[in-house]
C-alpha cells in the first residue's frame, strides 16, 4: 500500500481542547519492558502537536507495572485509586490514593501495581522545547487506515530537522486493535548519511509497533553530521508515535 504524507495547512492554536478519556482508551502492555496488563488513556496524544507536555492515565492492572527505564525529563506519577510501589534510582516508596511521586530528569524509575486493586495513575511530563528546524506542527506522516507521527529526532542529543523518508507500515493487528505506543529508535549512521544499524531504545510496549519502526528506519538516509565542512559518521535516534 502506498504510504503517503499528508501535509496540512497550519493554523493557529485552538482556545482549548477538550478529550473524553473513552475516547483514547485502548488496553496495551505498559511501556518499558510491557510487564502485565493495563488500560491507557493517553488524552494528550488528542491535542495537535507541537505541544509542551504530555499528560496520561494509566491503570495497572494485578501484577503489571512499568519497567524501570531512565527520564529525560522531570515526570510526576498521581495516584487515582489502588496501591503500588515506586522506585527511582534504587529508592522505592509505596504510593496509595491521593499521593504523588515528583521523579527528576536523570533518574532511572518505575512504578508496579501492589494490592488486589488495580493502580490508577496520572503520568504527565513535559516535552522538549521546541527549537529551529523542528518539523512543522502540521506535518503528518499518515495512512488512509492510521496515522504515524509527528516525530521527534535527535541527533547527538541535539534536534535536527527530519529526514525525508517515509513513515513505518502501521502493523494490521494493532491497528485493527487500536493500539498505539511511541518506539524511540536509535541508530548509528556513516559518512554519506547511510543507517548502517539501528536498536529500540526505549520500547512502546509492543513488539510489533517495536519492529515497524526499526525495519523503517534501517531504509531511511539522513544528512550526515558535519564537522568544519566534513561529513563523518555518528549516532542519533528518532521517536516514532503510532497513533490508531
Amino acid at each position: 500500500m502506498i504510504l503517503t504524507i499528508l501535509l496540512m495547512v497550519a493554523t493557529a492554536a485552538p482556545a482549548m481542547v477538550v478529550v473524553h478519556e473513552d475516547d483514547v482508551k485502548r488496553d496495551e502492555p505498559p511501556p518499558h519492558g510491557a510487564i502485565g496488563l493495563s488500560t491507557a488513556y493517553r488524552i494528550s496524544d488528542a491535542v495537535p502537536a507541537p505541544r509542551d507536555m504530555e499528560f496520561r492515565k494509566r491503570i495497572l492492572h494485578p501484577g503489571a507495572a512499568i519497567g524501570l527505564h531512565r527520564i529525560d525529563h522531570d515526570e510526576v506519577y498521581y495516584v487515582l485509586s489502588g496501591e503500588g510501589e515506586v522506585t527511582s534510582d534504587g529508592t522505592t516508596r509505596q504510593l496509595k490514593a491521593g499521593m504523588a511521586a515528583y521523579l527528576f530528569k536523570g533518574a532511572t524509575v518505575g512504578i508496579r501495581q501492589t494490592g488486589k486493586e488495580a493502580l490508577a495513575i496520572i503520568v504527565s511530563y513535559p516535552n522538549p522545547p521546541r527549537q529551529a528546524g523542528d518539523a512543522p506542527a502540521s506535518a503528518l506522516a499518515a495512512r488512509q487506515d492510521g496515522q504515524i507521527g509527528p516525530t521527534r529526532y535527535y541527533q547527538d542529543g541535539k534536534r535536527i530537522p527530519p529526514p525525508a523518508n517515509p513513515p513505518p507500515v502501521y502493523p494490521q493487528k494493532e491497528l485493527r486493535r487500536r493500539i498505539g505506543g511511541t518506539t524511540v529508535v536509535a541508530f548509528t549512521l556513516d559518512a554519506d548519511g547511510k543507517i548502517n544499524g539501528a536498536q529500540v531504545k526505549t520500547s512502546s510496549g509492543n513488539k510489533n509497533l517495536d519492529k515497524a519502526a526499526v525495519e523503517a528506519v534501517l531504509n531511511w538516509k539522513v544528512t550526515p553530521l558535519d564537522k568544519n565542512g566534513k561529513p563523518f559518521s555518528g549516532v542519533g535516534e528518532t521517536e516514532i508515535a503510532f497513533a490508531p
